[in-house]
């Protein structure tokens, strides 16, 4: 009897797998046997996901004037949260706004797409569980060239693409190497002094492997050589004494940690302790067994097509892995996956991603001969 496995494999036996270790009920209780022995480590990555992304936020708003309330986790004008609060910048509609009096977004982009897009990046960039960087040097700046080049096709400003790259990294410093009153969580923020020459370190954008030092004193600051003229405010390094957070916001940030920390810790349903999580996957069998297994038919069958199309072309295996994940990044390029942040690829187009994957080395004529067998 020939072994399926060493043929391309069937998508029955796709789903099958999928089906027994965790469309069912037993792999349900095996999947939150593990979760529960690593509890600790959720509820510290909880801690750190919400800080980063709310520090994160605020920069957009305070910076980059970022319509905020389209938001899915912080839909809050920052400017608001201070004791005195910041004056708002005023949002320019084309056509309508003098030049140099307001500030404009991009025509064709949402501010949450691009919010959502540095938050895909920031997976790439450092690790969701633990505060410790992930890609460093050329993996980071090859993606962001990608950027630059797909955001200046849809009229994206150079120099506001510049400012996103280097919030990114700029925050990235705080959260991963200084704490701040309202956003040190246990077990993830360093411990900093008390001294007024408290320094935190950075990566550089556009290297993404350098690293600089710089002062602060303050959750928000704008610092020389980081900020961009016309995309940041001059905040003043004694703002922490005269213009303070308001301590309701800490306790925002408490509460959304807390509140996340619930969705997938222990609960008590009759008395009895039992994981959030357990009783959500149970409800979500049904689902899983027939939309989810239907889901495995349809990737499996791709991905044999997309290795027939390879072996005919004899393509190396080194880099077979490469249209593989074209095809089914093409599958799901307008997909709406539950992940909300993994939305923004909807301002991406068809040659759009082509072009990605030309700049990673792949053939433009197998990934057009690709593209007819896959259908988002």
């Amino acid at each position: 009897m020939v072994n399926p496995r060493t043929l391309m494999q069937e998508p029955f036996f796709r789903k099958y797998a999928y089906l027994n270790k965790l469309a069912s009920k037993q792999g349900v209780d095996l999947t939150m046997y593990r979760w529960e022995s690593i509890l600790d480590e959720i509820y510290r990555a909880i801690g750190y996901n919400v800080s980063y992304r709310c520090l994160l936020d605020m920069y957009l708003d305070l910076s980059l004037a970022f319509f905020t309330e389209g938001f899915e986790w912080w839909p809050i004008k920052f400017e608001e949260e201070f004791t005195t609060p910041l004056s708002e910048v005023t949002k320019a509609r084309y056509g309508m706004s003098r030049y140099g009096m307001s500030v404009y977004d991009p025509e064709q982009i949402f501010a949450e797409d691009l919010e959502r897009m540095l938050w895909d990046t920031r997976y790439k960039a450092s690790y969701e569980d633990v505060p410790a960087y992930k890609n460093i040097g050329k993996p980071l700046v090859e993606r962001f060239n990608y950027l630059i080049e797909t955001l200046k096709k849809k009229n994206v400003k150079k120099e506001f693409i510049d400012a996103l790259e280097a919030t990114l990294a700029l925050v990235e410093g705080k959260t991963l190497n200084a704490s701040y009153v309202g956003f040190a969580t246990v077990g993830n923020s360093r411990v900093m002094g008390h001294s007024s020459e408290v320094t935190f370190e950075l990566r550089i954008p556009k290297d993404w492997k350098r690293t600089m030092r710089f002062k602060t004193v303050y959750v928000y600051e704008s610092h020389v050589g980081m900020a961009r003229v016309g995309y940041a405010r001059v905040v003043h390094k004694l703002m922490a004494l005269i213009n303070p957070l308001k301590k309701e916001f800490a306790e925002k940030v408490k509460k959304a940690i807390d509140d996340f920390k619930k969705h997938v810790g222990v609960i008590y349903q009759y008395g009895v302790p039992t994981i959030y999580q357990r009783v959500f996957w149970y409800q979500k069998i049904d689902q899983m067994h027939y939309r989810g297994g239907e889901h495995q038919l349809r990737l499996q069958r791709i991905i044999n097509e997309v290795k027939k199309i390879l072996n005919r072309r004899g393509v190396a295996s080194n880099i077979r892995l490469a249209y593989l994940s074209f095809a089914q990044e093409l599958y799901y390029l307008h997909y709406q996956p539950q992940r909300i942040w993994k939305r923004w690829k909807r301002i991406l187009t068809i040659d759009d991603l082509i072009d990605k994957y030309i700049r990673m080395g792949c053939d433009k004529g197998i990934l057009e001969e690709i593209k007819k067998v896959i259908k988002p």
